[in-house]
């Protein structure tokens, strides 16, 4: 729980101070055991008593004795060990979990831009530092750069930023933060070593990219459908591999569709709104991927101001 506290809540000094007193609110971790050292017990800081001159917060915990959850007057006698202060608010949390162990974070050098650079970070504790893995290598993305797409920030720009929005046929990349799904590819087997869910594209699998239709967003076995669609992506004529991006997962008409990581053709065409790299480099992707990781891809200046709230590292 420790670890928790100090990824999402903020951490307040143990000891109390006339600049930093204890506050109704606050959580507590205390050490209450004699013979160890170190906390093992949580409390919430509530009210003072009321039938006594005091303005101290007592203590709302399960105490051992009786097992009663009650409110106490334990901080002039037990030992704070950690205290926390309440959480900042949604929009300062930031859209990378905690528990969020690897990070791609893509990179370019403006919104209109469709050159741009990547690296693989990863993390061994809860909301750790992000440490770099490997070099900083090539991709391109959408022919009209980037623009705010719909994923784990939200929809549109995060408070505080501009630019333009994500809109299905503008050519650009979702720009945000989304996490990495399922992994598509020609072989009726993945690739040795790689722990995404796999799903072997069949010979009429499309990506539907038309609005208008029923399916729109769907990847599907067209045979296996009523077709109500003027475009779709023919899936296994495009990609060897194609990992899913999620990209407005709900599926919100107009707003983008079939947004995946693939291999390019070469280092200076463009793609429609994916993000692309080398194959070699996507096969190195694919093998260190688990489930849970996240995708990041953000103009540079945009990345520098969101460093701090989403706890980003430098490129």
């Amino acid at each position: 729980v420790l670890p928790w506290f100090r990824a999402h809540w903020t951490t307040r000094p143990a000891e109390a101070t006339n600049e930093a007193p204890f506050e109704v609110g606050e959580v507590v971790f205390m050490e209450t055991m004699a013979s160890r050292s170190g906390p093992d017990h949580i409390g919430w800081l509530f009210d003072p008593d009321p039938s006594v001159d005091s303005e101290r917060p007592r203590v709302v915990n399960s105490w051992t004795e009786g097992y009663s959850t009650e409110a106490m007057d334990l901080l002039t006698f037990v030992s704070v060990t950690d205290r926390f202060g309440l959480p900042p608010s949604d929009e300062h949390l930031g859209p990378i979990s905690a528990w969020t162990t690897q990070l791609v974070l893509v990179e370019s050098e403006a919104w209109s831009s469709f050159r741009g650079r990547a690296r693989r970070f990863v993390r061994s504790e809860v909301g750790g530092a992000w440490q770099p893995l490997g070099e900083v290598f090539p991709v391109v993305l959408g022919h009209g750069g980037m623009g705010w797409g719909r994923g784990r920030h939200g929809q549109g720009p995060p408070s505080g930023q501009r630019g333009p929005s994500k809109r299905e046929g503008d050519g650009r990349t979702p720009a945000g933060a989304f996490e990495l799904g399922l992994l598509y590819g020609r072989p009726a087997q993945p690739p040795a070593g790689v722990a995404l869910e796999y799903h072997p594209l069949a010979g009429e699998f499309r990506c539907v990219d038309d609005p208008e239709s029923s399916h729109y967003g769907d990847r599907l076995d067209a045979d296996e459908v009523d077709a109500d669609w003027r475009s779709a992506e023919d899936m296994p004529a495009l990609y060897e591999y194609a990992l899913v991006v999620e990209h407005n997962r709900e599926r919100e008409r107009g707003q983008g569709s079939c947004i995946f990581v693939h291999a390019w053709r070469d280092a200076d065409s463009a793609v429609t709104g994916c993000t692309a790299m080398a194959e070699a480099r996507l096969d190195e992707l694919l093998g260190w991927l688990e489930p849970g990781a996240v995708l990041v891809a953000l103009p540079e200046p945009v990345a520098a101001s969101l460093a701090a709230r989403w706890g980003l590292p430098s490129l």
